[in-house]
């Protein structure tokens, strides 16, 4: 081969070289690339969202809650460009139950499995109890006797709700429901979701199931003495989503507050159930298992959590009502 074919080889043998480096660069980038700057834009909205409903749950908590003056009130506004939002009055669900009686114990199950009529309460320890009272806090002339063999309520078990196990004498059992409201953002990117949740006086933040606790509710755990704050939420329920800044005004204002237990000596475990978005349950259970001491109850097909040992429970109730409009 002469010296003039040889260059002419080695030309298109340089050009093959570089077509096949710039396509393998231009697959990478594609591959690789264009889905990790997805997922960083995606990060950097759901973490502007995140600030800001930090913010507003402290302002919520601060500047309303915590005044402890019915019809205390404050106008926040919150922006987004581009995701899903939804405020809701639904939120996550919170079951707690306890015991009065040392000589009896139970487990609960049914509170979120589709059917707001259905809940069931086992007997672990003690005699089987007379009568069920179930008071729905936020609903007047929705409160029910039923005998313990036929739980049978006739109204939704949803939003706030008391459940009074007796025997013939005294309250020997707790439950307690609370649907807490939620202002919610959800943001997709290549491989999954970023969510955010504003609830309960804490903010979620997390990718699909798995979520973080961060702007921690009202929880005290001193000298055996555990007090809750309970935080309901009731937006208007707006849901919007797509590309576009958005703003809305928020007027929050507390509705009323509650002592719905005072210093209650617990007989035994204090016991909780949390239902809703994967990530915010994920998020909620172990900040309780992480920040208070509760364990997980292996054998509960419920997600049951638990804290051993005898304990002074305090529960307040707080309710804030939220207006939202859309700013122009």
């Amino acid at each position: 081969m002469n010296s003039s074919q040889s260059d002419a080889v080695t030309e298109v043998m340089s050009l093959i070289l570089v077509f096949g480096l710039m396509t393998t660069s231009i697959s990478v980038v594609m591959l690789w690339g264009a889905p990790y700057m997805d997922e960083k834009k995606a990060e950097a909205r759901a973490c502007g969202v995140l600030n800001q409903l930090e913010t507003i749950t402290d302002i919520i908590k601060d500047d309303v809650i915590s005044q402890g003056t019915v019809g205390s009130s404050v106008e926040v506004r919150f922006t987004y460009e581009y995701g899903d939002v939804s405020f809701s009055s639904e939120g996550e669900r919170f079951v707690i139950y306890y015991s009065l009686d040392e000589n009896f114990d139970f487990e609960v199950s049914g509170f979120y499995d589709g059917d707001p009529l259905q809940f069931t309460i086992d007997i672990i320890a003690g005699p089987d109890p007379e009568k069920i009272f179930i008071c729905h806090l936020n609903k007047d002339n929705q409160n029910e006797e039923l005998d313990f063999g036929s739980i049978n309520p006739s109204y939704n078990l949803e939003d706030a709700i008391e459940i009074s196990i007796n025997n013939t004498v005294e309250t020997i059992g707790k439950i307690w429901l609370f649907d807490t409201g939620s202002i919610s953002y959800k943001i997709p990117y290549s491989y999954g979701t970023f969510r955010v949740f504003a609830e309960n006086g804490g903010v979620v933040s997390g990718e699909d199931d798995k979520g973080y606790l961060s702007n921690q509710p009202t929880i005290f755990d001193i000298n055996n003495n555990f007090v809750m704050r309970m935080i309901q939420l009731k937006p208007d329920d707006v849901s919007s989503g797509g590309s576009g800044k958005v703003t809305y005004k928020l007027k929050a204002e507390l509705d009323n507050h509650f002592i719905r237990e005072n210093m209650e000596q617990i007989k035994g475990n204090l016991k909780m159930q949390i239902f809703g978005e994967q990530a915010a349950v994920h998020a909620w259970k172990n900040y309780f298992i992480l920040k208070h001491g509760f364990e997980r109850d292996i054998g509960s097909t419920e997600g049951t959590i638990f804290l051993s040992g005898n304990k002074i429970f305090s529960l307040t109730h707080s309710i804030c009502s939220c207006d939202v409009e859309v700013e122009i």
